[in-house]
């Protein structure tokens, strides 16, 4: 039972290492033509087929995108302008305030009064309509309460917008004679 020993690692090809400076691949690499080939091509290039059909994906993926941005952008300019609407009525509110309180600490509103013009700055782009009545409830007139309306108007684009209040107050055009007292 002799054996020979193996040849040396330089006379079986084993010493790649050594050969090419690079260890020995686990696996052959088919070039890449081959590999074309067997996927259906011959040129190394894929398909015109696939091509096309991954030209059509990136446009489906831009149409998709260009429609949600389009959507987010509409919601944001709705949700600003509702914002500034909001804040018109709320200034609006606060002019329509100070006209009823101004009136009332200039000596009320007395029954027949019917006025409009501009408010005073800082509300002066706003526009004030006041009119006054004896209160009428079930045909009987009551001289001690006005039935006072007061509306605000306004231009907000090619519209115009209008805030109303509708309020009763005690006549005072007949001074009480505890006009000096204080509350």
């Amino acid at each position: 039972m002799n054996e020979l020993p193996p040849p040396p690692l330089s006379q079986r090809g084993g010493d790649k290492l050594a050969q090419t400076g690079s260890p020995p691949s686990l696996f052959k690499l088919a070039p890449a033509a081959s590999i074309c080939e067997a996927n259906g091509g011959g040129s190394g290039v894929r398909g015109s087929s696939e091509q096309g059909s991954m030209l059509m994906e990136a446009l489906v993926a831009v149409v998709i995108l260009a429609v949600g941005l389009t959507a987010v952008i509409q919601a944001l300019v709705s949700a600003y302008l509702a914002s500034r609407t909001s804040g018109r009525y709320s200034e609006a509110a606060l002019a329509l305030e100070n006209a009823v309180v101004e009136k009332i600490y200039q000596g009320g509103i007395a029954a027949g009064v019917d006025e409009e013009g501009r408010m005073e700055k800082p509300f002066d782009w706003y526009r004030y309509k006041l009119a006054s009545q004896p209160l009428n409830f079930n045909g009987a007139s009551n001289d001690q309460i006005n039935d006072v309306t007061v509306s605000v108007a306004w231009d907000e684009g090619a519209k115009i917008k209008t805030l109303s209040l509708q309020t009763f107050l005690f006549n005072t055009s007949a001074k009480s004679s505890n006009e000096n007292s204080e509350f």
